[in-house]
């Protein structure tokens, strides 16, 4: 239990001190004069765009790849002890709960 809270403590600490960082980083920059951040294109915000597209469609081919390939109930053995199947079955029943939501939005 002690080793858990150390290591989310750990990792807590390490965003705020990146949080940090990047504030100390636009601070600099803004003494420097030089601008935070710089003017975005048209053409490079489309090619973005596409890019996400792109990237999202095929997302979406592998997951539906490896749904077929490998059922809905990859990695699901028969359970090892009488509270497994409950468990295998309420995972199952996340999985009808979460893809729809995965793939109508």
């Amino acid at each position: 239990m002690e080793i858990k809270f150390i290591i989310i403590i750990t990792v807590a600490l390490f965003f705020i001190a990146l949080v940090q960082l990047m504030k100390v980083y636009d601070l600099a920059a803004k003494v420097r004069g030089e601008k935070s951040q710089e003017k975005v294109s048209r053409s490079e915000n489309m090619l973005m765009a596409n890019l996400m597209l792109i990237f999202m469609i095929a997302f979406f081919g592998f997951v539906i790849w490896l749904i077929a390939k490998y059922g809905f109930n990859a990695g699901l053995y028969t359970a090892a002890t009488e509270h497994g199947q409950e468990i295998d079955q309420l995972l199952m029943f996340n999985w009808w709960i979460i893809l729809p939501v995965f793939f109508y939005y």
